[in-house]
């Protein structure tokens, strides 16, 4: 459960260092202006962070070599796991202007047991549900993703899940809200 309300407020731009402004001035992978974003906002109180964090979301989201409805559904279903929703509004937007549609979004939120998964996404969205609940993916799912994933991208997989762990952790401990305009948990 997130915290009520914000425990650290977005820093002003008046604040910003150097870095952080060049990190912020523009565009961001997700397609939002930096300086737009509460999270980025928020992450700008430590700038050496925020700059790590920006080099590994541009790595896993922009540079990313799973397929883009792969890569949605393991982000949505961290951020869902987490009940984290600053994390999903943010992808459901980005997983909707991907292809994915409303049915899918919430096969994401029922997990495996919604009917309608393909094989494949079935241990996709299995895969997250593991790590997070047992820090590893078993044999048959583990299988199933190696049938269509290289070993890199099998590593893609379980850092990009762990990343919109922390990056979900982070924004309910901190009690970042969604950003103006968001549905938060409710946005399909």
């Amino acid at each position: 459960m997130a915290a009520p309300g914000p425990r650290i407020p977005p820093l002003p731009h008046a604040e910003w260092d150097v870095c952080t402004t060049e990190l912020l001035s523009g565009t961001v992978p997700g397609g939002r202006q930096g300086s737009a974003s509460n999270l980025l906002m928020t992450l700008a109180h430590d700038s050496s962070l925020l700059q790590l964090f920006m080099t590994c979301v541009r790595r896993l989201l922009v540079n990313s070599s799973l397929p883009v409805r792969d890569r949605e559904l393991i982000v949505l279903r961290s951020a869902w796991l987490c009940q984290a929703a600053y994390a999903w509004a943010e992808h459901v937007r980005i997983a909707r202007a991907a292809g994915l549609g409303a049915a899918d979004i919430e096969r994401v939120a029922g997990g495996p047991q919604a009917g309608g998964w393909d094989d494949f996404e079935l241990a996709l969205v299995q895969a997250v549900d593991q790590l997070h609940a047992t820090a590893t993916i078993d044999g048959e799912t583990w299988q199933m993703l190696a049938s269509r994933y290289s070993a890199g991208q099998l590593i893609e997989l379980t850092m990009l899940a762990g990343l919109y762990h922390l990056v979900s952790w982070t924004q309910n401990a901190a009690g970042i809200p969604p950003n103006p305009g968001s549905a938060g948990l409710a946005a399909r």
